[in-house]
């Protein structure tokens, strides 16, 4: 039987760092610089890297970074460390909140996928013998606010010989970038994006139709090669579900509602073990 869960994923901190380089933040907290970003990094006894907190200067304003993490996940010396980064900053405050919903035991849960125009998608396939299935999909760029990642987390836990729950046979999770401060913008942002997130049930309309929203989802035919008038009934088709089905995202919206509070008062509490202001 299907369950589904949400939690605080990570949380972004936004500062002013002045006269700050990527050598002098190196030098004071540890972070490892790569790729013009600032990293925490934990090492298992195997010599496996997991990223633990990411921080990155804005491309707009100069000595302004954001500081992205899960406190839920760190040890008492990571935690130490990023303490000395927010300590360091000018005006440090709580920009962003990212949520993931946990699927469990939903073979089509994988399958879904987010329906959103003129947005970048990244797929990470795993390839075993004659068989290809997907193990991670991106939507959105990777530094922007709006990203929406899916994920096999039930892959990710074998490949790093973690414990499964007892009972789950399969495992996906969904993680989410919400905007806003306060549980209400929170729960707009995140249906605006669980409304584009979808299963392609394609028999459910005609032929035709079904020929020609396959062809664009599939990239065989492009969006620009059609005219303005089809190109309009099918992003229509799509945004209102004709041929796709949304019950899995529609429970994560409940869920989501129903955990408004548990979520608001988990982060408040880590914004007071960082004196981080709201």
């Amino acid at each position: 039987m299907r369950k589904v869960t949400v939690k605080l994923d990570r949380i972004t901190v936004s500062g002013v760092l002045p006269n700050w380089s990527l050598q002098d933040i190196h030098d004071e907290t540890g972070l490892i610089p790569r790729d013009g970003a600032m990293f925490l990094e934990r090492e298992d006894k195997d010599g496996n890297t997991e990223n633990m907190a990411f921080m990155a200067e804005s491309p707009f304003q100069r000595e302004h970074w954001r500081l992205d993490f899960n406190p839920a996940n760190l040890t008492a010396d990571e935690t130490a460390v990023l303490g000395r980064v927010i300590n360091n900053m000018e005006q440090a405050h709580f920009t962003r909140l990212d949520i993931a919903f946990d699927v469990f035991n939903d073979d089509l849960a994988m399958k879904y996928r987010v329906y959103r125009f003129n947005t970048r998608e990244d797929v990470i396939e795993t390839i075993k013998g004659r068989n290809k299935s997907v193990e991670t999909m991106y939507w959105g760029a990777r530094k922007s606010d709006q990203q929406i990642r899916l994920y096999n987390k039930l892959v990710e836990q074998k490949n790093k010989q973690k414990p499964i729950p007892a009972g789950v046979e399969s495992w996906a999770r969904l993680e989410l970038q919400l905007r806003g401060k306060k549980p209400a913008e929170w729960l707009n942002s995140a249906t605006e994006m669980l409304n584009q997130f979808k299963l392609a049930n394609l028999q459910m309309i005609s032929a035709k139709d079904r020929a020609i929203l396959y062809a664009l989802t599939h990239d065989i035919i492009e969006w620009q090669e059609i005219s303005v008038a089809t190109r309009s009934k099918y992003r229509k088709m799509i945004k209102q579900s004709d041929g796709f089905e949304t019950e899995l995202a529609d429970e994560m919206k409940q869920v989501l509602a129903d955990n408004l509070d548990e979520l608001q008062a988990e982060l408040n509490g880590y914004l007071a073990d960082f004196d981080i202001q709201k």
